[in-house]
């Protein structure tokens, strides 16, 4: 299991991906499935590179508090910028049900058969097919 002490290493995008990152996420936000974003000032998020991920399956991680958002290292945005949006998602859940219920609902949905109860990591996969499928066509 990942901890904040891994995340040190983390690399923050340049400028220049920053832009093309926010660029898919705002063209996200403007579509139905994407307008949820409207609620949350995703622009003052910090966004980094793990580049211990780069052959892992860990694709992201949220530290709510400090508005910051790792992501595996990846060679084109329309395949990062779901991502992204997946943790802006556990950040829309972490405000909706506050800091305390959202870590406990964070922490009982690891237990198996409490997985598919607790709607947290679905709902975030969910909102990351529909942001792929979006940023396949328009973020190119």
């Amino acid at each position: 299991m990942e901890t904040v002490f891994d995340l040190i290493d983390s690399v923050e995008l340049a400028t220049k991906e920053r832009i093309e990152l926010l660029s898919c996420i705002d063209a996200y936000a403007k579509t139905p499935d994407g307008s949820w974003l409207k609620d949350i000032d995703y622009r003052r998020f910090c966004f980094y590179w793990e580049r211990d991920w780069k052959n892992r399956d860990i694709q992201g991680a949220l530290l709510p508090a400090l508005k910051k958002i790792f992501l595996r290292p990846e060679n084109f945005m329309f395949v990062a910028a779901p991502v992204a949006i997946h943790e802006l998602r556990h950040y829309h859940q972490y405000r909706k049900y506050g800091k305390i219920l959202y870590r406990a609902l964070s922490l009982l949905s690891r237990i198996p058969f409490l997985y598919y109860i607790i709607p947290l990591e679905k709902d975030a996969l969910d909102q990351q097919d529909r942001a792929f499928k979006f940023t396949t066509e328009n973020c190119q």
